[in-house]
């Protein structure tokens, strides 16, 4: 797939193409959705302008937290 800047769509164009890539299930793919809309929102981005720059900005910051996300739920699990 060709993911220049003049190549791809940005917005909820892009959005639907990076959830489309996943190849998850079609029933997976409305909350995958959601999930990175609020991502998006989340980072101060807006949806309907996002750019193929903002969202390698929001899923890099996303991919840097997954350690302290995991560990934190693997203390709430140990805990209970």
């Amino acid at each position: 797939m060709d993911v220049s800047e003049d190549q791809i769509a940005g917005g909820r164009v892009l959005m639907d193409a990076i959830v489309g890539l996943t190849g998850l299930p079609d029933t997976m793919r409305p909350k995958i959705y959601q999930e990175l809309s609020q991502l998006v929102r989340d980072s101060g981005h807006d949806s309907e302008s996002l750019t193929l720059e903002q969202l390698r900005s929001v899923l890099l910051r996303y991919l840097e937290q997954m350690p302290e996300l995991l560990e934190l739920e693997t203390n709430q699990l140990s805990e209970s």
